[in-house]
Protein backbone atom coordinates (compact mmCIF):
# COMPACT_ATOMS: atom_id res chain seq x y z
CA UNK A 1 0.00 0.00 0.00
CA UNK A 2 1.20 3.54 -0.77
CA UNK A 3 -0.16 6.98 -0.01
CA UNK A 4 1.07 10.47 -0.98
CA UNK A 5 -0.04 13.33 1.26
CA UNK A 6 -1.12 16.83 0.36
CA UNK A 7 1.85 18.03 2.44
CA UNK A 8 4.29 15.99 0.34
CA UNK A 9 4.84 13.11 2.77
CA UNK A 10 4.93 9.70 1.06
CA UNK A 11 4.28 6.42 2.86
CA UNK A 12 4.76 2.94 1.45
CA UNK A 13 4.28 -0.33 3.32
CA UNK A 14 4.35 -3.99 2.44
CA UNK A 15 3.56 -7.24 4.23
CA UNK A 16 5.53 -10.29 3.18
CA UNK A 17 3.10 -13.20 3.59
CA UNK A 18 4.79 -16.52 3.04
CA UNK A 19 5.80 -19.80 4.65
CA UNK A 20 8.54 -19.93 7.32
CA UNK A 21 6.74 -18.25 10.22
CA UNK A 22 9.00 -18.72 13.21
CA UNK A 23 12.10 -18.72 11.02
CA UNK A 24 12.16 -15.67 8.73
CA UNK A 25 10.54 -13.38 11.33
CA UNK A 26 12.95 -14.63 14.01
CA UNK A 27 16.02 -13.46 12.05
CA UNK A 28 15.34 -10.06 10.43
CA UNK A 29 18.30 -8.83 8.42
CA UNK A 30 19.42 -5.68 6.63
CA UNK A 31 22.21 -6.26 4.09
CA UNK A 32 24.06 -3.20 2.78
CA UNK A 33 25.29 -3.67 -0.79
CA UNK A 34 28.11 -1.27 -1.63
CA UNK A 35 29.88 -1.34 -5.03
CA UNK A 36 33.54 -2.22 -4.88
CA UNK A 37 35.91 0.71 -5.19
CA UNK A 38 36.43 1.67 -8.82
CA UNK A 39 33.27 -0.05 -10.04
CA UNK A 40 29.96 1.42 -11.10
CA UNK A 41 26.64 0.89 -9.39
CA UNK A 42 24.37 2.31 -6.72
CA UNK A 43 24.39 1.41 -3.06
CA UNK A 44 21.26 -0.46 -1.99
CA UNK A 45 19.71 -2.33 0.89
CA UNK A 46 18.28 -5.83 0.92
CA UNK A 47 15.66 -6.29 3.64
CA UNK A 48 15.40 -10.00 4.32
CA UNK A 49 16.24 -12.67 6.83
CA UNK A 50 19.32 -14.64 7.88
CA UNK A 51 20.60 -16.36 4.74
CA UNK A 52 18.56 -14.12 2.40
CA UNK A 53 21.07 -11.50 1.28
CA UNK A 54 19.63 -10.39 -2.07
CA UNK A 55 17.41 -7.41 -2.89
CA UNK A 56 15.03 -9.35 -5.09
CA UNK A 57 12.24 -9.69 -2.50
CA UNK A 58 12.43 -6.30 -0.76
CA UNK A 59 15.06 -3.64 -1.45
CA UNK A 60 15.70 0.09 -1.80
CA UNK A 61 18.64 1.98 -3.31
CA UNK A 62 20.38 5.28 -2.65
CA UNK A 63 18.39 7.00 -5.41
CA UNK A 64 15.18 6.24 -3.55
CA UNK A 65 13.93 3.45 -5.84
CA UNK A 66 12.44 0.44 -4.06
CA UNK A 67 11.33 -2.95 -5.34
CA UNK A 68 9.24 -5.76 -3.88
CA UNK A 69 7.77 -8.84 -5.55
CA UNK A 70 4.39 -10.59 -5.54
CA UNK A 71 4.03 -14.22 -6.55
CA UNK A 72 1.52 -14.96 -9.32
CA UNK A 73 -0.15 -18.16 -10.45
CA UNK A 74 -0.54 -18.64 -14.20
CA UNK A 75 -0.45 -21.30 -16.88
CA UNK A 76 2.41 -19.48 -18.62
CA UNK A 77 5.90 -20.99 -18.61
CA UNK A 78 9.08 -19.56 -20.01
CA UNK A 79 12.82 -19.16 -19.64
CA UNK A 80 14.16 -15.85 -18.43
CA UNK A 81 16.14 -14.00 -15.76
CA UNK A 82 15.82 -15.38 -12.21
CA UNK A 83 13.50 -13.11 -10.22
CA UNK A 84 15.93 -12.64 -7.31
CA UNK A 85 18.77 -11.58 -9.62
CA UNK A 86 16.51 -9.04 -11.33
CA UNK A 87 15.93 -7.19 -8.07
CA UNK A 88 19.64 -6.86 -7.35
CA UNK A 89 20.52 -5.70 -10.87
CA UNK A 90 17.63 -3.22 -10.97
CA UNK A 91 18.62 -1.63 -7.67
CA UNK A 92 22.24 -1.30 -8.78
CA UNK A 93 21.31 0.61 -11.93
CA UNK A 94 17.98 2.46 -11.64
CA UNK A 95 17.80 6.12 -10.61
CA UNK A 96 14.09 6.64 -11.44
CA UNK A 97 10.97 4.65 -12.21
CA UNK A 98 11.38 4.98 -15.98
CA UNK A 99 14.78 3.32 -15.85
CA UNK A 100 13.48 0.61 -13.53
CA UNK A 101 10.54 -0.21 -15.82
CA UNK A 102 12.79 -0.26 -18.87
CA UNK A 103 15.22 -2.59 -17.10
CA UNK A 104 12.42 -5.08 -16.36
CA UNK A 105 11.15 -4.81 -19.93
CA UNK A 106 14.57 -5.73 -21.31
CA UNK A 107 15.24 -8.44 -18.72
CA UNK A 108 12.13 -10.56 -18.33
CA UNK A 109 11.59 -13.31 -15.75
CA UNK A 110 10.51 -16.74 -16.99
CA UNK A 111 7.38 -17.36 -14.89
CA UNK A 112 5.03 -14.49 -14.03
CA UNK A 113 5.89 -12.08 -11.22
CA UNK A 114 4.53 -8.71 -10.18
CA UNK A 115 7.21 -6.16 -9.30
CA UNK A 116 6.05 -3.17 -7.25
CA UNK A 117 8.31 -0.16 -7.70
CA UNK A 118 8.25 3.10 -5.75
CA UNK A 119 10.14 6.37 -6.03
CA UNK A 120 10.79 8.10 -2.71
CA UNK A 121 11.64 11.31 -4.59
CA UNK A 122 8.37 11.74 -6.44
CA UNK A 123 6.04 9.81 -4.15
CA UNK A 124 4.91 7.51 -6.93
CA UNK A 125 4.27 3.77 -7.12
CA UNK A 126 3.55 1.32 -9.90
CA UNK A 127 3.25 -2.41 -10.54
CA UNK A 128 4.91 -4.30 -13.39
CA UNK A 129 3.46 -7.69 -14.30
CA UNK A 130 6.03 -9.52 -16.37
CA UNK A 131 7.03 -12.89 -17.72
CA UNK A 132 8.90 -14.12 -20.79
CA UNK A 133 5.99 -13.21 -23.09
CA UNK A 134 3.97 -10.45 -21.42
CA UNK A 135 4.57 -7.04 -19.90
CA UNK A 136 2.00 -4.78 -18.24
CA UNK A 137 2.45 -1.61 -16.17
CA UNK A 138 -0.21 -0.32 -13.75
CA UNK A 139 0.54 3.15 -12.41
CA UNK A 140 -0.55 4.90 -9.24
CA UNK A 141 -3.79 6.79 -9.61
CA UNK A 142 -4.32 10.00 -7.64
CA UNK A 143 -2.70 9.61 -4.20
CA UNK A 144 -3.19 5.91 -3.36
CA UNK A 145 -1.79 2.63 -4.61
CA UNK A 146 -2.59 -0.97 -3.63
CA UNK A 147 -1.25 -4.31 -4.83
CA UNK A 148 -2.34 -7.75 -3.66
CA UNK A 149 -1.92 -11.20 -5.25
CA UNK A 150 -4.00 -11.18 -8.42
CA UNK A 151 -3.22 -9.94 -11.92
CA UNK A 152 -4.61 -6.84 -13.65
CA UNK A 153 -3.14 -6.96 -17.18
CA UNK A 154 -5.75 -8.23 -19.69
CA UNK A 155 -3.53 -10.84 -21.38
CA UNK A 156 -2.01 -12.18 -18.16
CA UNK A 157 -5.34 -12.07 -16.33
CA UNK A 158 -6.80 -14.39 -18.94
CA UNK A 159 -4.09 -16.98 -18.15
CA UNK A 160 -4.31 -16.69 -14.35
CA UNK A 161 -4.54 -20.10 -12.69
CA UNK A 162 -5.40 -19.51 -9.05
CA UNK A 163 -7.74 -21.23 -6.62
CA UNK A 164 -11.09 -19.38 -6.36
CA UNK A 165 -10.75 -18.80 -2.60
CA UNK A 166 -7.27 -17.28 -3.01
CA UNK A 167 -8.51 -15.02 -5.81
CA UNK A 168 -11.54 -13.91 -3.79
CA UNK A 169 -9.37 -13.13 -0.78
CA UNK A 170 -6.88 -11.18 -2.90
CA UNK A 171 -9.66 -9.07 -4.40
CA UNK A 172 -11.15 -8.51 -0.96
CA UNK A 173 -7.81 -7.32 0.42
CA UNK A 174 -7.32 -5.01 -2.57
CA UNK A 175 -10.71 -3.36 -2.11
CA UNK A 176 -10.46 -3.09 1.67
CA UNK A 177 -6.95 -1.60 1.59
CA UNK A 178 -8.05 0.92 -1.03
CA UNK A 179 -11.04 1.97 1.10
CA UNK A 180 -8.85 2.37 4.18
CA UNK A 181 -6.33 4.52 2.30
CA UNK A 182 -9.10 6.74 0.91
CA UNK A 183 -11.11 6.96 4.11
CA UNK A 184 -10.03 10.52 4.93
CA UNK A 185 -8.28 11.89 1.83
CA UNK A 186 -8.18 15.56 2.81
CA UNK A 187 -6.20 15.27 6.03
CA UNK A 188 -2.52 14.63 6.48
CA UNK A 189 -1.79 10.93 6.45
CA UNK A 190 0.57 9.53 9.10
CA UNK A 191 2.25 6.31 10.16
CA UNK A 192 -0.93 5.03 11.81
CA UNK A 193 -2.68 5.49 8.48
CA UNK A 194 -0.30 3.24 6.56
CA UNK A 195 -0.34 0.65 9.35
CA UNK A 196 -4.14 0.48 9.34
CA UNK A 197 -4.50 -1.56 6.12
CA UNK A 198 -1.37 -3.61 6.84
CA UNK A 199 -2.83 -4.73 10.19
CA UNK A 200 -6.48 -5.00 9.17
CA UNK A 201 -8.44 -7.93 10.61
CA UNK A 202 -12.16 -8.58 10.83
CA UNK A 203 -12.23 -10.98 13.75
CA UNK A 204 -12.52 -9.73 17.30
CA UNK A 205 -9.36 -9.32 19.36
CA UNK A 206 -6.98 -10.66 16.72
CA UNK A 207 -8.51 -14.13 16.42
CA UNK A 208 -8.07 -16.15 13.22
CA UNK A 209 -10.08 -14.68 10.39
CA UNK A 210 -8.26 -15.55 7.20
CA UNK A 211 -10.94 -14.93 4.61
CA UNK A 212 -11.49 -11.25 5.49
CA UNK A 213 -8.06 -10.33 6.84
CA UNK A 214 -5.23 -8.36 5.27
CA UNK A 215 -2.93 -9.29 8.16
CA UNK A 216 -2.11 -13.00 7.89
CA UNK A 217 -0.83 -15.55 10.39
CA UNK A 218 2.19 -15.85 8.11
CA UNK A 219 2.94 -12.14 7.73
CA UNK A 220 6.62 -12.84 8.34
CA UNK A 221 7.96 -9.35 7.59
CA UNK A 222 6.63 -5.81 7.31
CA UNK A 223 8.59 -2.92 5.84
CA UNK A 224 7.47 0.73 5.80
CA UNK A 225 9.20 3.56 3.91
CA UNK A 226 8.53 7.25 4.55
CA UNK A 227 9.92 10.17 2.55
CA UNK A 228 9.12 13.76 1.66
CA UNK A 229 8.56 14.48 -2.03
CA UNK A 230 11.35 16.55 -3.55
CA UNK A 231 13.74 16.08 -0.65
CA UNK A 232 16.90 14.00 -0.42
CA UNK A 233 15.91 10.31 -0.34
CA UNK A 234 18.85 9.71 2.00
CA UNK A 235 16.66 11.31 4.67
CA UNK A 236 13.88 8.78 4.11
CA UNK A 237 12.92 6.54 7.01
CA UNK A 238 12.95 2.74 6.88
CA UNK A 239 10.86 0.89 9.44
CA UNK A 240 11.59 -2.84 9.70
CA UNK A 241 9.62 -5.40 11.73
CA UNK A 242 11.65 -7.37 14.26
CA UNK A 243 8.97 -9.43 16.04
CA UNK A 244 7.30 -12.81 15.88
CA UNK A 245 4.73 -13.21 13.11
CA UNK A 246 2.36 -11.60 12.33
CA UNK A 247 5.06 -8.99 11.96
CA UNK A 248 2.89 -5.96 11.14
CA UNK A 249 1.54 -5.73 14.71
CA UNK A 250 4.90 -6.30 16.42
CA UNK A 251 7.89 -4.10 17.18
CA UNK A 252 9.61 -2.00 14.50
CA UNK A 253 13.07 -0.49 14.29
CA UNK A 254 13.27 2.86 12.49
CA UNK A 255 16.40 3.90 10.57
CA UNK A 256 17.45 6.76 8.31
CA UNK A 257 18.15 5.39 4.82
CA UNK A 258 21.43 7.30 4.45
CA UNK A 259 22.73 6.01 7.78
CA UNK A 260 22.27 2.42 6.64
CA UNK A 261 23.71 2.92 3.15
CA UNK A 262 26.95 4.40 4.47
CA UNK A 263 27.65 1.88 7.17
CA UNK A 264 31.16 0.61 7.74
CA UNK A 265 32.10 -2.66 9.46
CA UNK A 266 33.01 -0.72 12.59
CA UNK A 267 29.88 1.45 12.95
CA UNK A 268 26.33 0.72 13.99
CA UNK A 269 23.40 2.82 12.76
CA UNK A 270 21.25 4.90 15.06
CA UNK A 271 17.65 3.75 15.31
CA UNK A 272 14.41 4.17 17.21
CA UNK A 273 12.13 1.33 18.25
CA UNK A 274 8.38 1.28 18.73
CA UNK A 275 5.52 -1.28 18.88
CA UNK A 276 2.66 -1.18 16.39
CA UNK A 277 0.26 -2.30 19.14
CA UNK A 278 0.63 -3.10 22.84
CA UNK A 279 2.78 -6.26 22.86
CA UNK A 280 0.98 -7.43 26.02
CA UNK A 281 -2.52 -6.97 24.62
CA UNK A 282 -5.05 -9.78 24.13
CA UNK A 283 -5.11 -8.90 20.44
CA UNK A 284 -1.40 -9.46 19.99
CA UNK A 285 -1.54 -12.68 22.03
CA UNK A 286 -4.30 -14.08 19.82
CA UNK A 287 -2.45 -13.05 16.67
CA UNK A 288 0.80 -14.74 17.67
CA UNK A 289 -1.13 -17.84 18.81
CA UNK A 290 -2.59 -18.01 15.30
CA UNK A 291 0.89 -17.83 13.80
CA UNK A 292 2.18 -20.57 16.07
CA UNK A 293 -0.84 -22.69 15.11
CA UNK A 294 0.01 -22.15 11.44
CA UNK A 295 3.60 -23.26 11.99
CA UNK A 296 2.59 -26.35 13.96
CA UNK A 297 -0.09 -27.32 11.46
CA UNK A 298 1.56 -26.52 8.15
CA UNK A 299 5.29 -26.89 8.78
CA UNK A 300 5.43 -29.40 11.62
CA UNK A 301 2.36 -31.44 10.62
CA UNK A 302 1.08 -31.44 14.20
CA UNK A 303 -2.63 -30.50 14.08
CA UNK A 304 -3.26 -31.46 17.71
CA UNK A 305 -0.68 -28.99 19.02
CA UNK A 306 -1.98 -26.39 16.57
CA UNK A 307 -5.52 -26.76 17.93
CA UNK A 308 -4.25 -26.24 21.47
CA UNK A 309 -2.78 -22.87 20.49
CA UNK A 310 -6.18 -21.46 19.44
CA UNK A 311 -8.57 -23.65 21.45
CA UNK A 312 -10.04 -20.62 23.26
CA UNK A 313 -10.72 -18.65 20.07
CA UNK A 314 -14.34 -18.45 18.91
CA UNK A 315 -14.08 -16.66 15.55
CA UNK A 316 -15.42 -18.24 12.39
CA UNK A 317 -11.88 -18.67 11.11
CA UNK A 318 -10.70 -20.39 14.28
CA UNK A 319 -13.65 -22.77 14.33
CA UNK A 320 -13.27 -23.55 10.64
CA UNK A 321 -9.62 -24.40 11.25
CA UNK A 322 -10.41 -26.55 14.29
CA UNK A 323 -13.26 -28.38 12.52
CA UNK A 324 -10.85 -29.26 9.73
CA UNK A 325 -7.96 -30.23 12.03
CA UNK A 326 -10.22 -32.40 14.24
CA UNK A 327 -11.41 -34.21 11.10
CA UNK A 328 -7.81 -34.84 10.04
CA UNK A 329 -7.15 -36.32 13.49
CA UNK A 330 -10.13 -38.65 13.16
CA UNK A 331 -12.03 -36.80 15.91
CA UNK A 332 -15.25 -36.70 13.91
CA UNK A 333 -17.74 -35.80 16.65
CA UNK A 334 -15.58 -32.86 17.71
CA UNK A 335 -15.25 -31.79 14.07
CA UNK A 336 -19.04 -31.76 13.65
CA UNK A 337 -19.44 -29.80 16.88
CA UNK A 338 -16.99 -27.10 15.76
CA UNK A 339 -18.52 -26.85 12.29
CA UNK A 340 -22.05 -26.52 13.63
CA UNK A 341 -21.05 -23.89 16.18
CA UNK A 342 -19.68 -21.79 13.33
CA UNK A 343 -22.64 -22.51 11.02
CA UNK A 344 -24.98 -21.10 13.68
CA UNK A 345 -22.92 -17.90 14.07
CA UNK A 346 -24.78 -14.78 12.78
CA UNK A 347 -21.47 -13.50 11.34
CA UNK A 348 -21.60 -16.26 8.74
CA UNK A 349 -24.09 -14.16 6.74
CA UNK A 350 -21.36 -11.56 6.11
CA UNK A 351 -18.64 -14.09 5.24
CA UNK A 352 -17.74 -15.27 1.72
CA UNK A 353 -19.51 -18.39 0.46
CA UNK A 354 -16.21 -20.30 0.67
CA UNK A 355 -16.47 -20.19 4.48
CA UNK A 356 -19.87 -21.88 4.59
CA UNK A 357 -18.69 -24.41 2.00
CA UNK A 358 -15.56 -25.00 4.06
CA UNK A 359 -17.57 -25.68 7.21
CA UNK A 360 -19.83 -28.14 5.40
CA UNK A 361 -16.84 -30.20 4.21
CA UNK A 362 -15.63 -31.51 7.61
CA UNK A 363 -19.22 -31.73 8.85
CA UNK A 364 -20.36 -33.85 5.89
CA UNK A 365 -17.21 -35.96 5.73
CA UNK A 366 -17.35 -36.62 9.49
CA UNK A 367 -20.96 -37.83 9.21
CA UNK A 368 -19.88 -40.20 6.43
CA UNK A 369 -16.89 -41.44 8.48
CA UNK A 370 -19.17 -42.12 11.48
CA UNK A 371 -21.57 -44.13 9.32
CA UNK A 372 -24.43 -41.67 9.87
CA UNK A 373 -25.59 -42.11 6.28
CA UNK A 374 -29.10 -40.65 6.61
CA UNK A 375 -27.82 -37.46 8.26
CA UNK A 376 -25.17 -37.17 5.57
CA UNK A 377 -27.74 -37.48 2.78
CA UNK A 378 -30.01 -34.89 4.39
CA UNK A 379 -27.09 -32.48 4.75
CA UNK A 380 -26.07 -33.10 1.15
CA UNK A 381 -29.61 -32.28 -0.01
CA UNK A 382 -29.53 -29.07 2.05
CA UNK A 383 -26.17 -28.04 0.55
CA UNK A 384 -27.49 -28.56 -2.99
CA UNK A 385 -30.71 -26.65 -2.21
CA UNK A 386 -28.82 -23.68 -0.74
CA UNK A 387 -26.30 -23.74 -3.58
CA UNK A 388 -22.52 -24.08 -3.66
CA UNK A 389 -19.82 -23.31 -6.20
CA UNK A 390 -17.25 -25.58 -4.52
CA UNK A 391 -16.48 -28.31 -7.08
CA UNK A 392 -15.29 -30.91 -4.56
CA UNK A 393 -18.29 -30.34 -2.28
CA UNK A 394 -20.62 -30.69 -5.27
CA UNK A 395 -18.93 -33.95 -6.21
CA UNK A 396 -19.41 -35.34 -2.69
CA UNK A 397 -23.11 -34.44 -2.68
CA UNK A 398 -23.55 -35.97 -6.15
CA UNK A 399 -21.96 -39.24 -5.05
CA UNK A 400 -24.14 -39.37 -1.93
CA UNK A 401 -27.23 -38.74 -4.05
CA UNK A 402 -26.27 -41.69 -6.25
CA UNK A 403 -25.62 -43.91 -3.25
CA UNK A 404 -21.95 -44.16 -4.28
CA UNK A 405 -18.93 -44.31 -2.02
CA UNK A 406 -16.95 -41.09 -1.55
CA UNK A 407 -13.31 -41.74 -2.62
CA UNK A 408 -10.41 -41.11 -0.27
CA UNK A 409 -9.19 -38.25 -2.46
CA UNK A 410 -12.24 -36.16 -1.55
CA UNK A 411 -11.73 -36.91 2.16
CA UNK A 412 -8.24 -35.40 2.25
CA UNK A 413 -8.99 -31.86 3.34
CA UNK A 414 -6.74 -29.23 4.89
CA UNK A 415 -7.09 -25.67 6.16
CA UNK A 416 -5.48 -22.83 4.20
CA UNK A 417 -4.48 -20.05 6.60
CA UNK A 418 -3.92 -17.64 3.72
CA UNK A 419 -7.38 -17.67 2.15
CA UNK A 420 -9.26 -18.96 5.18
CA UNK A 421 -10.70 -21.82 3.14
CA UNK A 422 -10.70 -25.62 3.26
CA UNK A 423 -8.71 -27.25 0.49
CA UNK A 424 -9.36 -30.53 -1.29
CA UNK A 425 -6.61 -31.89 -3.57
CA UNK A 426 -7.58 -31.40 -7.24
CA UNK A 427 -8.38 -34.42 -9.36
CA UNK A 428 -5.60 -35.59 -11.64
CA UNK A 429 -6.04 -36.84 -15.24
Amino acid sequence: VARRNIDGAFYYGRNLDFSSAGIWDAHPLVVVHQPAEGTEGLKYLALGSHGVFHGGITGVNEAGISIVVHQNFTLERGIGFPMLLLGDLLLRSSTNLEEAVEFLNKNRPGPTWTFVLTDLNSGEALAVEADAKHFYVRKMEATEFVQTNHLAGPELKAKEFIRPALLANSRFRFERATRLLKADPYTNFDLAGILKPLTSQSSANGQIGGFTDILKSHTIQTVILKSNVGQDPQDAKIMLSVSEAPAATGVFLEFRLGDLLHLSPTTLPEFDGWPAIDPKSVTRANQTAGSRALRLYFDEKNPRAAIQEVAAQTSLGARLFMATAHFELGEFDRSIEMARLALSDPQLKEAPSSVKDGLHKPELLSLIALGRAEEARLLADKIVAEGTSDASLLEITRLLGQGSKVPKRLSKISYDFFSGSVRTPPSRP
